[in-house]
């Protein structure tokens, strides 16, 4: 699996979860477990298997440089 698909998997991860996104920009308690396991298994989903614990913590890296990306963008 390249970097451009889990970037897209990220995405749509990012767009299907807009409300859980709220609430971790509200720092409401469950929110990051959430969006980062939802990425796991999304990722694993398309890779047809368990991820390691090396890729994993690479998802959650680049999930949370997307949601800082959004933070920066909505804080003024």
């Amino acid at each position: 699996m390249s970097m451009e698909n889990i970037d897209t998997i990220l995405n749509g991860v990012v767009s299907d979860n807009k409300q859980t996104i709220d609430d971790w920009l509200s720092d409401k308690p469950g929110s990051w477990g959430a969006l980062s396991g939802k990425a796991v298994v999304a990722v694993s989903k398309e890779a047809g298997r368990s991820l390691s614990d090396q890729e994993k913590r690479l998802i959650w890296k680049l999930l949370w440089d997307k949601l800082m990306e959004i933070k920066d963008r909505t804080t003024f």
